[in-house]
């Protein structure tokens, strides 16, 4: 079982990229590098140190040499006894491959050391690998942070892994304040903090005393908001955010929630709110902007319920500083509010805002048929008000698809041709290639460099020379920069 590492600096600064035996910290063997890639053995896994595990294997960095603005990627490949190999994560390796020559999977494990130095936000994906490999939320925020941010400040990125398995492993469990803390120092901490935590309904913004977890999230963020001697934005979405901090007995907790943010929590279920189950129970509210919110009055979207046991929201009222900044339908000629805005003086003289969703970015939906462009317009009017930096001039990117997809071919079943239509996302290499079921490579329909957009290609059912290949099943697979997909197809001849 090999390790392959990549560290480079993605900086400011400038640092060297490191390679070799030095990157070898306690366990494992220094196998080879091209000045990028090296590539390590595994040892035998010990159990307290001194036990072999059977069939488990494991390694260590050096991680000594890791400071300020390194990412560091890699991938797992192992090779059995007939000299085959499998990458993990998925989608390397091949027939004959030996370590040095694993192909890369199309997604890699990563982790950066923060705060990079090239930007001022943070962006905390609280729902990080729930329903793909990056989570679904980060999805639609890269999608989001690309159209509206400028290229040179896209944020720096914190992944809280296993996010809802309550371990330690949120913000506050890994930074300390003078790593976050903002000041006028542009390589030090960050103007702008965005949290999301998807449809968790608990154990999201962590204050140090639930079960496991002793991250304090809620302290870190309180000190963040208060200590730093220049003006701040905190944006805090998520479905059950304020109803888990709502229960939380901790003042630092009641202190994010109320002081802070504004917001006093009036329901966890606009849906049973609304009249529920039985009583007509509104799943997808239509969300607009208020009168006194800084949010145009003209913005209205949906947030996509499902279904009315997946997904509820948060009903939040304003309190202290507090001012409604997004409403609900009204309900029984009572008024329900989405979101708060709060605006307060800290410790150092500098102001603190605070902008808080009862819902997740991610289920956020367009009244008409302009998705994404809602989701960037929203944006935008909260990272002004936020003072998160200059946005870009145009934020419509409407010739790039909002995300990778694979559509299946039409016709299936299909004789002679039959089409198949792809979505990139980003400008990069994809691979296009059909297989048969024994996994040998039929026909390589695209092996370039493609720019953002749609494409549609055809396949005859003929292989790499021309020939007509059999009746049978056919799998086609796409390999582009993070996404990969196959599909089976039949052809009937």
């Amino acid at each position: 079982v090999y390790c392959h590492v990549r560290a480079a600096d993605i900086g400011p600064l400038g640092k060297p990229a490191l390679f070799g035996s030095q990157l070898v910290g306690t366990y494992g063997t220094y196998v080879s590098d091209d000045g990028e890639w090296t590539i390590i053995q595994c040892d035998s896994a010990l159990a307290g140190g001194v036990n072999i595990v059977e069939d488990m294997y494991m390694m260590d960095l050096n991680d000594s040499l890791f400071t300020r603005g390194y990412m560091i990627e890699y991938y797992f490949s192992a090779v059995d006894n007939a000299g085959l190999v499998s990458t993990l994560p998925l989608g390397g390796g091949g027939a004959g491959a030996g370590p040095s020559l694993a192909t890369a999977p199309v997604k890699m494990f990563e982790f950066t050391c923060l705060p990079t130095g090239k930007s001022d936000l943070l962006y905390v994906d609280d729902f990080h690998g729930i329903g793909c490999h990056e989570g679904v939320v980060e999805l639609y925020f890269n999608q989001v942070f690309e159209a509206v941010i400028p290229p040179e400040n896209q944020p720096d990125r914190y992944d809280v892994n296993s996010p809802s398995s309550n371990i330690s492993n949120g913000l506050g469990g890994r930074a300390k304040l003078n790593h976050i803390l903002h000041d006028i120092d542009p390589q030090k901490g960050y103007a702008g903090i965005i949290w999301d935590s998807g449809d968790l309904d608990i154990w999201t913004i962590t204050d140090g005393l639930c079960g496991n977890d002793k991250s304090n999230d809620a302290q870190l963020l309180v000190d963040w908001l208060d200590q730093s001697d220049q003006s701040v934005g905190l944006w805090i979405s998520g479905d059950a955010i304020a109803s888990d901090l709502d229960a939380s007995p901790t003042p630092q907790a009641a202190e994010l929630l109320s002081a802070w943010g504004g917001v006093q929590l009036i329901s966890d279920s606009y849906f049973e709110l609304s009249g529920g189950r039985y009583s007509g129970g509104v799943v997808n509210p239509l969300i607009t902007g208020t009168a006194e919110g800084f949010f145009s009055t003209s913005l209205q979207f949906n947030v996509f319920g499902g279904c009315p046991t997946i997904n509820d929201f948060d009903v939040l009222e304003p309190t202290g500083n507090g001012i409604a900044a997004l409403a609900y339908p009204d309900y029984g000629e009572s008024p329900y509010y989405a979101a708060i805005q709060s605006e307060s003086p800290n410790s150092m003289g500098a102001t603190a805002r605070v902008l808080w969703f009862g819902f997740s970015f991610m289920y956020i939906r367009d009244v008409g048929a302009q998705a994404p462009m809602v989701r960037n317009e929203l944006f935008n009017e909260a990272k002004t008000w936020l003072n998160m930096g200059i946005g870009n001039t145009d934020i419509t990117d409407n010739d790039v698809p909002g995300a990778y997809s694979l559509s299946q071919n039409f016709p299936n079943p299909f004789n002679p041709v039959t089409t198949i239509k792809f979505d990139i996302r980003k400008k990069g290499h994809v691979r296009l290639r059909i297989y048969n079921v024994a996994g040998q490579l039929v026909k390589t329909m695209v092996d370039e460099v493609l720019d953002a957009g749609s494409y549609t290609k055809e396949w005859k059912g003929t292989n790499n020379l021309g020939a007509k290949v059999a009746s049978g099943v056919y799998f086609y697979r796409i390999e582009a920069r993070e996404y990969e997909n196959v599909k089976k197809m039949v052809l009937l001849r």
